[in-house]
């Protein structure tokens, strides 16, 4: 706890501090850790601390970037986020408008978790990264809700969510009403020749902005490939 305190003072004594990226990914932060750094947010642009032990802190960071205007990057890989804390994530991007990227893999959200961010309004993140977070096919279908709605949006990655046909399915569903989505991840969900049928109806389809996919790590096979030629 001395040492981050230590290390964010000297950092901020910088007269170019305004424009700083912080990074303390797997640095065993505790809640005074959290307290510190969330008394600092306004001079940083970009805060990584991820796999850290999060859960019993995170909503004193969460708190500090409500009207935060300078940080636009937050990641929480692997923080060990549950779907309740999704409720604080919501609350935050609701009220800040300034946060661009936000990548909260590997943390154990689930569609229950998402359902937070379906009714979050007007979230005006570009780049969301969910991969490995328990979402399956309902969860799928809550990221698709959140995607139908969302103008601003343009990458958004949901691989390793043992989503299915079914769950692409129902994304897709939803992607036929957005126009922003450039780029789409959805790696190792195993999706088979169906889903990739799935996938060929959206990118055929008149509103589809798909520029970029990410289908590794799925059991496409021969005729799942062809299909996705196809569009």
């Amino acid at each position: 706890d001395d040492s981050c305190e230590i290390l964010l003072s000297s950092l901020l004594r910088n007269s170019y501090s305004s424009k700083l990226k912080l990074i303390l990914a797997d640095n065993k932060l505790t809640e005074k850790s959290c307290s510190i750094i969330a008394s600092s947010l306004a001079s940083f642009t970009k805060l990584d601390i991820g796999w850290n032990e999060l859960s019993k802190s995170i909503d004193r960071i969460f708190t500090s970037l409500h009207h935060n205007t300078a940080l636009t990057e937050l990641l929480l890989g692997k923080s060990s986020l549950r779907s309740s804390d999704m409720q604080l994530v919501a609350q935050m991007l609701t009220s800040n408008d300034t946060i661009s990227v936000l990548d909260i893999r590997q943390n154990e959200i689930g569609a229950e978790g998402c359902q937070y961010l379906v009714e979050c309004k007007d979230i005006s993140l570009t780049k969301l990264i969910v991969w490995g977070c328990e979402l399956g096919v309902d969860g799928a279908g809550k990221i698709g809700e959140v995607l139908s709605n969302n103008k601003s949006i343009e990458h958004i990655d949901l691989g390793e969510n043992s989503i299915g046909d079914s769950g692409v399915e129902r994304l897709v569903e939803h992607l036929k009403c957005n126009n922003t989505i450039k780029h789409l991840g959805l790696c190792d969900n195993n999706i088979t020749s169906s889903g990739a049928d799935h996938l060929r109806k959206l990118f055929t389809s008149n509103h589809c902005s798909v520029n970029s996919i990410e289908l590794s790590d799925n059991p496409l096979k021969d005729e799942g490939l062809d299909l996705i030629l196809q569009s």
